[in-house]
């Protein structure tokens, strides 16, 4: 059954499907301020998207113990502090895009243990660092939306927590480089990392350390890439059938800076470093 849970409110419980909704996406911006009181505690979906809450006060949700996914997309938030989901043990789905995120506090997301999906894609002014606080309490997610912020910088250990990471999004943002053994703690047999439209011109050969994913795929297009013997790992990954690339809709892998070439019509004499 359907009903709206106040006659003054624009929430409506579904008892039947365990799902809680204050807000329309497709239409004007809601009037919430803050998380409100009447979420029912055995709310399993709960969508509070498209509306004014620029702060959310830590342990406002921790009544939401069985909520599997949670929508806060298209509000005013700023910031997100520690411990901001205490209590929601059971969240999965954390879908924070389009917001005003510039700031997260180490711990953010801590006591998120069955969490697999966190979107935090397309902050106004977002955010410019990923740091390896961030992440910390979540092992087990799997995907990570971090595309169209203002990234300069990851750190070597940002990922460190992560290893049941599969598919990282970091494409329009503004890297340069990415440190050498910055996913060399993913665990995934089969790997997605889109780094499209950055200010990339290499990758380093060690960026998964030692042992790297059987499957990887790797978007690089829009990247000022130097196509040297940098890249030779590249290209042997591709012989060797373990590295594919997502191509741009007309079917490009992406274009060598230095020689204005498709990285398909590439050759690259490393003989040295095939020894």
């Amino acid at each position: 059954m359907l009903y709206v849970v106040a006659a003054e409110s624009t929430a409506h419980w579904d008892s039947a499907t365990k799902v809680y909704t204050n807000g329309d996406l497709g239409g004007q911006r809601g009037e919430l301020t803050d998380v409100p009181d009447d979420i029912p505690p055995d709310a399993e979906e709960v969508y509070l998207w498209n509306n004014q809450m620029e702060v959310l006060q830590p342990g406002r949700f921790s009544h939401l113990g069985v909520c599997r996914k949670l929508e806060l997309r298209a509000n005013l938030i700023t910031s997100i502090a520690s411990q901001t989901f205490k209590g929601m043990k059971s969240l999965e789905e954390l879908m924070m895009l389009a917001n005003k995120i510039r700031t997260i506090s180490d711990g953010a997301f801590l006591g998120l243990d069955k969490l697999y999906l966190l979107d935090l894609q397309h902050q106004r002014n977002g955010l410019t660092a990923l740091h390896p606080g961030i992440f910390i309490g979540i092992p087990l997610l799997k995907i990570l939306f971090v595309n169209s912020l203002e990234i300069n910088r990851i750190e070597e250990t940002t990922f460190r927590n992560m290893s049941a990471l599969n598919r990282v999004t970091l494409g329009y943002n503004k890297l340069e480089s990415l440190p050498p053994f910055v996913f060399s703690y993913i665990s995934s047999q089969s790997f997605e990392v889109t780094l499209h439209n950055n200010q990339l011109t290499t990758l380093p050969w060690t960026l998964f350390g030692v042992n790297h994913p059987a499957q990887l795929r790797l978007d690089l297009s829009g990247n000022p890439m130097q196509c040297d013997c940098a890249l030779w790992w590249l290209k042997k990954g591709e012989q060797e059938g373990w590295i594919s690339f997502l191509r741009t809709l007309e079917g490009e892998i992406f274009t060598c800076a230095n020689t204005g070439k498709q990285w398909s019509q590439v050759t690259l004499s490393c003989d040295h470093l095939s020894k």
